[in-house]
């Protein structure tokens, strides 16, 4: 069966850290774009986790700062980061949604200038990059992304096609098991992406040895960490103003004395199952098939976070309820 691809129905997106963005994750956005404009998609979400600490120095937004600020203190850690955080002023903080929009502008600019195709350039310069901070749990901000920009507008079921890249390989099972049955999807595809020389390049110091692709997160907070501020310009100058790199050096800085967070450790080369073993990407729904060949099953108004209850059900008992089914029980015992 071909599935029929439209801006409409079809889903392209990640869910990232990017902590801070750099232009190793300016590749995730390039395979994205140019999925999109083969599915004839002119539209595509990049969704950033919205963690502030040691590891997360840059908050996503303000409402993500702001969030942080007001949050309730539990531990010592969550006191001096307060402290630390509510001591500078809002507006004195590069956001890494911020960040990555005016990389995402430099970087269609290079895309343009390197395509020779007239239609193609165009397509890149029109291309929609919606840039969202999650708020609450990743499976909760992504349906309440679907909701509103897909169900709520009666554009469903919907095509979902989910990019990552190799360090987060089994991140996409997770994301295949959760969605591939849902009402509202029809199919759900995935895009790992390779980034080879990653590992290696956190360690190193000159960045003119080190591939673009293989920038990362980890590897710009060790150069702020080491006060490697020579390198860091390097590696931002094509893709920010010197006063964005100056304040994004310094919120670095900042969030770098901010506590770690307790994490275990990491498999740097996960695979995926569905990828990389069973090779049966895109997943179609099948019930959906039926319900779309009979006309029925019509989920369109509903909301993916909300839980319904079951047909015939227990309802939920009230004061009331529970009280007159007391009384009645009384009158039958005689007491």
């Amino acid at each position: 069966m071909s599935i029929q691809y439209t801006t409409e129905n079809t889903f392209i997106f990640c869910y990232v850290r990017m902590n801070p963005p750099t232009p190793g994750h300016l590749d995730l956005i390039k395979t994205m774009i140019y999925k999109a404009i083969d599915m004839k998609v002119n539209k595509i979400y990049v969704i950033m986790s919205s963690s502030i600490d040691g590891k997360n120095p840059l908050p996503c937004n303000e409402t993500t700062l702001t969030n942080f600020k007001n949050k309730k203190t539990k531990t010592k850690n969550d006191v001096t980061n307060k402290t630390i955080i509510g001591s500078i002023d809002n507006h004195n903080f590069m956001y890494k949604s911020s960040v990555l929009e005016e990389m995402i502008d430099s970087y269609k600019t290079i895309l343009i200038s390197q395509e020779s195709d007239f239609e193609r350039k165009n397509q890149i310069q029109n291309m929609e990059i919606k840039i969202l901070c999650s708020e609450g749990s990743p499976f909760f901000f992504i349906n309440k992304t679907i909701y509103t920009d897909y169900i709520e507008k009666g554009n469903s079921p919907i095509h979902m096609v989910f990019t990552v890249g190799r360090d987060r390989a089994d991140f996409l099972d997770t994301v295949v098991d959760y969605f591939k049955e849902k009402y509202y999807v029809h199919s759900i595809d995935g895009i790992i992406l390779e980034r080879q020389g990653m590992k290696e390049a956190i360690t190193m110091t000159n960045v003119n040895d080190i591939q673009t692709s293989a920038y990362s997160a980890t590897m710009i907070r060790n150069l702020v960490e080491n006060q490697n501020k020579i390198e860091f310009e390097k590696i931002y100058t094509p893709y920010l103003s010197q006063y964005s790199i100056e304040k994004l050096y310094s919120t670095i800085g900042t969030g770098l004395t901010l506590s770690q967070p307790s994490s275990s450790k990491e498999n740097d080369n996960p695979t995926s199952r569905y990828f990389d073993q069973l090779n049966i990407l895109p997943i179609i729904n099948e019930q959906i098939n039926i319900e779309i060949g009979n006309n029925s099953g019509n989920n369109s108004d509903k909301n993916p976070n909300k839980k319904s209850r079951k047909e015939g059900g227990n309802k939920r008992k009230t004061k009331k309820r529970r009280k007159r089914k007391y009384n009645k029980k009384s009158r039958k015992t005689g007491h």
